[in-house]
């Protein structure tokens, strides 16, 4: 159960039939432990949405309405991000497209964290509109 005191994260994840495993309900099983041993566990709430669709992303924040949004997933060396289309394979999406949707949410958004190769051109496109966003720079190795 949420209260209006609680930080909210989202937590999303893409992993598209034709890219490699990355293991990410591991990255979100070890995120809800360190949150849980934490003394201020009761500060915070995490949410997640797995497999999603642009659709979906839109509809889990405002819904869920973070103020922390956390991405992992596949990034390509041009910046898009790897969502899934319908049939689960990769459904590319530029820097423009999401940062367009973090501007319409910012007034609740206040960090997004992408942990997905070459993000970092994601991160400089929705730093526009959201105070503190954090991308990788290069490609990064695989949860195994």
């Amino acid at each position: 159960m949420c209260n209006d005191n609680q930080i909210r994260i989202l937590f999303l994840t893409a992993e598209p039939s034709d890219t490699a495993r990355l293991r990410l309900g591991r990255e979100l099983r070890d995120i809800r432990e360190k949150l849980q041993l934490s003394e201020q566990r009761e500060n915070f709430l995490i949410e997640s949405r797995e497999c999603v669709r642009p659709g979906d992303v839109t509809q889990a924040i405002f819904d869920v309405k973070p103020q922390i949004v956390h991405f992992s997933g596949h990034g390509t060396n041009t910046g898009d991000i790897c969502l899934e289309n319908e049939l689960g394979t990769i459904q590319p999406v530029p820097p423009g497209a999401l940062a367009a949707l973090f501007r319409l949410v910012a007034v609740h958004v206040n960090c997004v964290v992408l942990n997905a190769c070459y993000s970092d051109i994601q991160a400089e496109a929705i730093v526009q509109h959201i105070s503190f966003v954090i991308g990788m720079k290069t490609a990064i190795g695989e949860l195994v």
